[in-house]
């Protein structure tokens, strides 16, 4: 089920975590940005942060077929003083009680194929699969909106 999700307060299902076990991750999504390149590809940045005693990990990400042709998690890495962007299939492990950033520079999302109407929508939907968590939804803003605190969810 896809959720729609608001831009001003970090949201976080109480009773999820209340119902977590040690070992068990409590994964939240923050400050979620869409940065557009020229052309028709995108960059999506956020914070994972797992709250819980378990690790996790970001193993897929999906788009809808009529926003954008596919979804990829990258990272940019420095060899020898040139940089160089590398898919990373595998995801990017969650550490219990640990945060991972995406971010400008680093580990990110790469959206290809990306349509206009997203911009005119305002955001764009993913959705996240995490290993043990399952699958999360969430909006991620674009232009402005983009800039202001951002939105987290949880959802099992």
């Amino acid at each position: 089920m896809r959720t729609r999700l608001g831009l001003a307060v970090p949201f976080l299902l109480a009773s999820a975590l209340g119902a977590c076990d040690e070992g068990t991750p409590a994964i939240v999504v923050e400050k979620p940005a869409l940065r557009r390149t020229p052309g028709e590809v995108a960059a999506v940045y956020f914070t994972v942060a797992n709250r819980g005693d378990g690790a996790d990990r970001l193993v897929a990400v999906a788009v809808a077929e009529d926003l954008a042709d596919r979804i990829e998690m990258h990272e940019t890495v420095v060899e020898d003083g040139v940089a160089r962007m590398l898919e990373r299939p595998e995801g990017y492990r969650i550490p219990p009680r640990g945060t991972v950033a995406l971010q400008e520079g680093g580990r990110h999302l790469m959206v290809f194929g990306l349509r206009e109407e997203v911009a005119s929508e305002g955001g764009l939907d993913l959705e996240l699969t995490f290993e043990r968590t399952g699958k999360v939804s969430i909006r991620v803003p674009v232009g402005d909106e983009a800039e202001g605190e951002g939105s987290c969810c949880l959802e099992k």
